[in-house]
């Protein structure tokens, strides 16, 4: 027995025949050992039809052949085995003698050897019968390939390595393989003549040799060959059906890799015909195969751009504009520098897929520098992610000093969405001083307090630019913004401390819109008075006065309120200023306060005040309890001491609410007040006709309205350790009643020692009050000396 693969492997099978001459015979099964050798030099066979047999047997129908009549069966046997490739050799069988047809394991030999006059035996032989002698031409453009391969080669070989690898594994069983590889040898010859044989090739590739990648491999320069030919030779619309064509049939496949080559035809075809490349990117490519050639096509566009290019891209489907431009950022700068293909940009961007979109945004953003080309860039922009737009805004430095102005915007807008505009700031101000940046910078911030105090902290803007950015920012902030900028107390000091007089309309808005702290807002109005028109200045005046009132502030509060009082001048609402800043809810301080600034308004102003001195009255009588210091007492009672000659009827009513809170306010230095409001009350009880209802509430209202009066007012002065003792006298001078007053003063307990004190406080008096008093008091002295 000879092992199987020993025969069908080996290169020459003379050491098997070698072996059929022996002498001998083996009896039992044996297995042999034979020394192969390589390849023998086999002598021609005589000549017979070696056509015919050679078409039966691997070019048509595969059926077994009986011959007849063959000169030299054994050597055409020896030529045909040695011809055959391993694996069909391994199950080939012949007789190269049969007198009738001849079986092995119940199937027909596939070749028998028979003499001619055994042919009648071969009646119902099932394959082809075939007359070694007679004539047949060839039927096949293969035939004589074979034949010569066979019957007249030195060393028989139909298939050679590299053709079997071609085959693939599948079909080498079969006689089949032969015809696929003569198909293969034909298709390669015909390249140089007809591209399109690249396509025979590639079905054979695709079929046959799944998995061979060696001879993949050696079909690649073949097929770049191809397509390269195709562009030079054949028609654009040709090229590139072939090309489309070769691209499928490679996609998905071990020749795959070999596809960018094959675009680089692409590429230079795109050059020359850029309508045709974008009529076949618009192909239905379910399986991407025509995609895979969109680098080299866009290379191509760009390479030799011009108004074909421009006109091609123009009318190109949207999802082809974008990813031709996507794949090449030459093909990008082009597109970029085209106003009309950036205008159809702008138009088609929302049409694109989301890879297209990305990929389109990565290739032509860098070159989208002006202007003109927002409507383009500005969906791009606000697709960035944080790092792609930080690295956008450094180039937009680096290429044009941030010239494109329209640019800021998405861009900030982008940058807030993505919470990274602390970010931006720092990219910018980062990039070397231009107007630009500094516009861009401006644009990143916002009426809120965090981008204030980003500007008064950042030490890196200088102080012009800084102040220009909170002016800029205090603006375009509406109220709401304005008002909470404001809010914030440290800010409210930076932000007044940025703003000077030729900011005057931003001053103006911080009393009218802000929450300023009251010392700030009386600050900024003390600031705009002296630029205001008067109508302005009123209503800066009121508004402060409004406030500060009421409250406490940082500043000298008595000169400002007399100011912002004088500010008012004849306007003034004497009824109002005193509500305001008098009644109870009013602290003592304030009230008090407030009193001495009215008494140092100026003449204007002051009466308004005086006009409104029932309204004061009024005011302090909502008060429980009177707490004037002592120069509170003055400053009103020098108001309602004013008003006995120009609002006489006014004080009347004024002194009738206020003196009987006076005379119970024995612990408050009021005396000055009640010099101011008794006299006019005491003369008013000193006529005989009714007295007015606002009276009838005077504690010493009965049938002797003077003397109860008398003797109430020197009983209140006796009583109270903080009255001024010379006040009584004055008192007694404005009443007109020196004799009486100071004479029930002089019988009450403890008189005497009091009148001393008056006298030696007449001083302060005027000189013919005081002259009256001091005689009274000098006579009182002599009676009581008399006595």
């Amino acid at each position: 027995m000879i092992p199987k693969n020993d025969w069908a492997s080996a290169q020459s099978l003379l050491p098997f025949v070698a072996m059929l001459n022996s002498e001998r015979f083996p009896k039992t099964a044996e297995q042999l050992s034979v020394l192969t050798s390589d390849s023998a030099v086999l002598p021609p066979v005589p000549p017979f039809q070696a056509t015919e047999l050679l078409e039966a047997l691997f070019l048509e129908e595969p059926k077994p052949v009986a011959i007849f009549d063959a000169p030299m069966p054994e050597l055409i046997a020896i030529r045909l085995l040695t011809a055959l490739w391993p694996s069909l050799r391994s199950q080939f069988s012949l007789s190269t003698f049969a007198l009738s047809p001849r079986k092995i394991e119940g199937r027909s030999f596939d070749l028998v050897f028979a003499p001619k006059d055994a042919r009648p035996r071969f009646s119902d032989w099932p394959g082809r019968r075939i007359d070694a002698r007679a004539g047949h031409g060839a039927r096949h453009r293969w035939t004589g390939a074979i034949v010569s391969r066979v019957f007249s080669d030195s060393v028989p070989r139909l298939l050679d390595d590299r053709e079997l690898r071609i085959i693939g594994k599948e079909e080498t069983n079969s006689v089949a393989a032969l015809r696929i590889a003569l198909l293969w040898e034909e298709l390669l010859g015909k390249l140089e003549s007809s591209p399109a044989a690249a396509l025979g090739l590639l079905d054979i590739a695709n079929s046959k040799m799944q998995g061979d990648a060696e001879a993949v491999l050696m079909l690649q320069p073949a097929l770049v060959d191809a397509a390269h030919r195709a562009v030079r030779s054949l028609p654009a619309s040709e090229a590139w059906g072939l090309i489309g064509a070769m691209a499928r049939k490679m996609h998905g496949t071990q020749l795959a890799p070999a596809i960018p080559s094959v675009a680089g035809a692409a590429a230079t075809l795109a050059s020359a015909s850029p309508s045709g490349a974008i009529a076949l990117l618009d192909q239905p490519d379910p399986q991407g195969a025509i995609h895979s050639l969109v680098p080299e096509i866009a290379r191509g566009l760009s390479e030799h751009f011009n108004k074909k290019t421009e006109e091609a891209l123009k009318s190109a489907p949207p999802e082809i504009f974008g990813r031709v431009i996507g794949a090449d950022k030459h093909l990008a700068e082009d597109v970029a520098a085209s106003d009309q293909l950036v205008k159809r940009l702008s138009e088609v961007l929302p049409d694109f897929s989301p890879k297209t979109f990305d990929a389109v945004r990565e290739a032509i953003l860098p070159f989208l520098i002006r202007d003109t080309q927002i409507a383009a860039a500005t969906p791009l922009l606000l697709s960035l992610s944080a790092e792609a737009l930080l690295k956008q805004a450094n180039h937009m430095a680096i290429s044009s000093q941030f010239e494109a102005r329209n640019f800021f915007a998405p861009l900030v807008a982008r940058a807030r969405e993505l919470e990274i505009t602390d970010r931006l700031w720092d990219a910018l101000i980062s990039t070397p001083v231009s107007v630009g940046r500094d516009d861009f910078l401006s644009s990143t911030l916002a009426p809120t307090s965090q981008d204030v105090e980003r500007i008064l902290a950042d030490s890196r803007l200088d102080r012009g630019t800084a102040k220009r950015f909170l002016l800029e920012l205090l603006r375009k902030a509406d109220s709401t913004q304005f008002r909470d900028l404001f809010a914030n107390h440290i800010l409210e000091h930076a932000l007044l401390a940025s703003l000077s007089t030729t900011e005057a309309d931003l001053l103006g808005r911080t009393v009218r819109e802000a929450n300023l702290s009251l010392t700030n807002h009386v600050s900024t109005v003390l600031r705009l008075l002296p630029i205001s028109s008067d109508e302005q200045k009123f209503e800066l005046a009121r508004s402060a006065l409004d406030r500060c009132l009421r409250d406490r502030f940082d500043l000298d509060e008595i000169p400002t309120i007399a100011a912002l009082i004088d500010n008012l001048g004849s306007g003034l609402d004497g009824a109002w200023l005193a509500w305001r800043g008098l009644e109870n809810s009013v602290s003592t301080f304030c009230v008090n306060r407030n009193l001495v600034a009215f008494g140092l308004a100026s003449i204007p102003a002051r009466a308004k005040i005086i006009e409104a001195i029932e309204e004061v009255a009024r005011a302090l009588e909502t008060h429980h309890t009177i707490g004037f210091d002592q120069a509170a007492a003055d400053s009103c009672a020098a108001l309602l001491w004013d008003a006995h000659v120009r609002n006489s009827i006014s004080l009347l009513r004024a002194s009738g609410r206020l003196l009987p809170k006076m005379l119970r306010a024995q612990h408050a230095p009021v005396s000055a007040v009640i010099a101011a409001t008794f006299p006019s009350i005491y003369r008013e009880l000193a006529k005989e006709d009714e007295v007015p209802n606002i009276l009838k509430f005077v504690p010493f209202f009965d049938w002797d309205r003077c003397k109860a009066a008398r003797r109430e007012l020197v009983d209140a002065f006796l009583a109270s350790p903080q009255w001024r003792p010379a006040d009584l006298a004055l008192t007694a001078c404005r009443s007109s009643d020196v004799d009486r007053i100071i004479g029930r003063l002089a019988k009450s307990g403890g008189g005497d020692i009091y009148m001393r004190r008056v006298y030696d406080g007449l001083a302060n008096l005027p000189p013919a009050c005081r002259d009256e008093v001091t005689r009274k008091i000098s006579r009182i002295r002599g009676d009581m000396a008399r006595d």
